[in-house]
């Protein structure tokens, strides 16, 4: 058997061996007919580097929006007497009164910063004194329950707005616990600390009040 004979038989042996283990792999086939003496041709993957990639999303913190909510409607019912009128008066001078505080108290509110900072915590600081009178404006704005038709209705009227108030309230304190989280510092503990603090500055006096039917 002459050397040429030889290879050929070598080189058959070989693609037989490899169009074996290719059919049995998940990898690429090599085409049929291939002539003897060649390697069959492998179709290499592209680097995933080189493959284009899809854009990451990221979740940005919600941003407050350029214009306040619109203010709730505060109309008083036709035709109600007199301590009804003045009780529908005096609630809605104090939701005027919450929703310009916690609106205040936003305008102050800084962007994400530590609050091992004193200048960042002192920032925070003044938003949790300027919130201190939404708090104790809403100690104060109790209203006697009464069993009239006028009284059922007011309470309807006021768990209403005290809810949207209360909401405003919350977005408001969400947006504070985030900055304090984004700047290192766990934000529920950090404000919860500034608020004890703030509120110890400025203690308010208790109240009792006695109620009759209307």
């Amino acid at each position: 058997m002459v050397e040429n004979d030889k290879r050929r038989i070598l080189e058959r042996r070989a693609l037989f061996i490899s169009s074996s283990l290719a059919l049995l792999s998940c990898g690429p086939k090599p085409p049929p007919d291939t002539p003897v003496g060649t390697s069959p041709e492998i179709t290499v993957p592209a680097d995933d580097a080189a493959a284009p990639k899809e854009d990451l999303v990221t979740t940005a913190p919600p941003e407050r929006p350029e214009t306040p909510p619109e203010a709730p409607v505060l109309e008083i019912p036709d035709g109600v007497s007199e301590r009804t009128r003045t009780n529908y008066e005096r609630m809605f001078k104090t939701v005027r009164s919450q929703l310009a505080t916690i609106e205040a108290a936003a305008k102050k509110a800084p962007a994400a910063c530590d609050v091992s900072q004193k200048n960042c915590e002192a920032e925070f600081r003044a938003v949790a004194d300027a919130l201190l009178d939404y708090h104790q404006s809403s100690r104060f704005s109790y209203f006697c329950p009464g069993s009239s038709d006028e009284a059922i209705a007011f309470h309807k009227t006021k768990s209403h707005l005290m809810r949207d108030v209360q909401a405003r309230h919350s977005e408001l304190v969400q947006r504070l616990e985030q900055a304090l989280s984004e700047g290192g510092a766990d934000g529920k503990k950090e404000w919860a600390r500034i608020e004890q603090e703030a509120a110890a500055a400025r203690p308010h006096p208790c109240l009792s009040f006695a109620c009759e039917d209307w």
